[in-house]
């Protein structure tokens, strides 16, 4: 803790905003009864693990081949007649690693136990800052309720002697829109809704344009001329599109050109965004202050920036401040980047000593992602993290923040498949 009050100068009066957080986040009645925090029909997650490992079912040990996050049902895209068809024959990716056979009514409820960690940092960042954005990126399959949801929901009704609705009846409400997940955020950042295998279909993307939802997506095209029609096609569709060829998918660095829907107006919502610039890694600039200079000459309408884009420094509330205004000089917002279910080794609360399984909350490695774990994102511990975490973004003066990892449900859920 005092290593992360250090690098982000978190003023005192945040130590009891951070203490309130990390004690929502934590707090056993609110997360980690092992009664079903949300009624008798759903379980316990918290002490999952320990009774996976007391059973020897621990999901990975030391040289398994972890499993990487992917969505296991692409869908057709926007730009479906432009787009690569050459690996459709091929076999979804597996999981990778063993898998945990448990009956139905046992399987934790993963796309909840996330949809919950979102309320409760919107909740305390609202009550703090009522303009304070939050974006989600990776969380389309928590915006719609999934036939999975209500299998699991209807076994743990008939293992409780409960009245169970049959999955298939419009009453289990699948492919509905989660509308407390939906109600707390202002918007959601899609990874390939155009060029690539989109998360969401057309019809749902459409419903929640009419949510009055912000809509983002980053793709990466193959050439300029899918890039133009990619540009129309988002257009079409509502979405904010940011949008390249690069192969190997890096936001690493900060386009010179001006930025398609470029204007002069303030920007104080992310609905009113037209253009998006995002810079997740800014090693290649070797200079905080040149990186900020970089961001500061662009005229889009939000900037989203990973607060530790360069080592284990957070960007100063001055430099915030710095990239709040375009280079013509109207109000734009700046937003940080927040993973909320993996943990990183280059992270400022990182431990030399910390291992696979010690913290218990950390639990396997991501593949083609060095450095990357998969956490045990419901464990207290780790919240305790994700509190202090959100705290010292909110006191350095961001506008908010886009809360990235939503998509490791998949990998839950690939490893504890439903018979």
């Amino acid at each position: 803790m005092t290593r992360f009050r250090s690098r982000w100068v978190v003023p005192a009066l945040s130590l009891v905003s951070a203490l309130v957080l990390t004690v929502a986040l934590s707090s056993p009645t609110a997360w980690a009864e092992e009664d079903p925090p949300v009624g008798p029909l759903t379980p316990g997650t918290a002490d999952l693990m320990e009774r996976l490992r007391t059973l020897g079912l621990a999901p990975e040990q030391e040289g398994m081949d972890p499993q990487g996050l992917y969505d296991p049902e692409p869908q057709p895209g926007l730009l479906e007649s432009f787009r690569d068809r050459a690996d459709d024959d091929e076999e979804p990716e597996g999981p990778g690693e063993p898998l945990l056979s448990l009956p139905p009514w046992a399987i934790p409820a993963f796309r909840e136990e996330l949809r919950a960690i979102v309320r409760e940092l919107a909740r305390y960042a609202r009550a703090r800052d009522p303009d304070f954005a939050i974006l989600a990126r990776g969380g389309a399959p928590l915006a719609v309720r999934s036939r999975r949801e209500a299998v699991l929901e209807a076994a743990r009704a008939a293992q409780a002697g409960l009245g169970a609705v049959d999955p298939d009846e419009p009453a289990a409400g699948v492919g509905e829109i989660s509308s407390g997940f939906v109600g707390a955020i202002d918007g959601l950042v899609f990874d390939g809704q155009v060029c690539g295998d989109p998360p969401l279909e057309p019809e749902r993307l459409a419903v929640l344009r009419d949510l009055d939802m912000a809509l983002i997506s980053i793709d990466h095209c193959v050439n300029a001329e899918d890039v133009a029609e990619a540009r129309r096609r988002a257009v079409e569709a509502g979405v904010v599109l940011l949008v390249d060829t690069d192969d190997h998918g890096r936001m690493d660095s900060v386009p010179g050109e001006r930025p398609p829907g470029e204007n002069a107006g303030n920007i104080s919502d992310p609905r009113q965004a037209r253009s998006v610039v995002i810079l997740e890694e800014g090693s290649g600039f070797g200079d905080v202050s040149l990186l900020v200079g970089a961001l500061r000459a662009t005229n889009h309408d939000m900037v989203i920036v990973n607060p530790f884009a360069i080592g284990g420094r957070a960007l100063t509330a001055q430099q915030v401040a710095e990239l709040r205004y375009k280079k013509l000089g109207a109000r734009r917002l700046v937003v940080a980047t927040f993973n909320i279910a993996l943990a990183r080794e280059d992270a400022y609360y990182w431990q030399p000593k910390w291992r696979l399984g010690d913290p218990r909350w950390l639990s396997a490695t991501v593949r083609d992602r060095p450095g990357a774990h998969f956490t045990e994102y419901w464990d207290p511990g780790w919240k305790k993290h994700l509190g202090e975490h959100f705290v010292g973004l909110m006191d350095l003066g961001f506008d908010g923040v886009l809360l990235d990892g939503l998509d490791v449900v998949h990998r839950w859920e690939a490893i504890t498949p439903v018979e």
